[in-house]
Formats: C-alpha cells, sequence, structure tokens
C-alpha cells in the first residue's frame, strides 16, 4: 500500500525501494500493477498516519 501511495503521486516519477528479502522484493515489483490511489484515498490515508 505505501509504495503505491507514492507511486500515485502525480509528482512522483521513479521510486527505487531497497529490501534483501526475495518476498519483500516480489510485494515491491506488484505495487506498479493494478489501481492507484487517486487524491482523495492519498489524502484519507495521510490523515490516518498523521
Amino acid at each position: 500500500l505505501f509504495l503505491k501511495f507514492i507511486i500515485g503521486h502525480p509528482a512522483v516519477t521513479a521510486v527505487i525501494p531497497a529490501t534483501s528479502k526475495p518476498a519483500n522484493m516480489a510485494d515491491n515489483a506488484r505495487a506498479g500493477f493494478g489501481r492507484q490511489p487517486d487524491a482523495a484515498l492519498r489524502e484519507r490515508i495521510a490523515a490516518l498516519l498523521g
């Protein structure tokens, strides 16, 4: 969800996550597929994380 949050922001052109765990690498790769959060959802997430 956090990578989708970042990728979905219109000002972001590239995200380079770092991990040494294969399971995390697979999760990171999947973040680029499917629907990305729109502005309203990004605002809700940001408000929840405060």
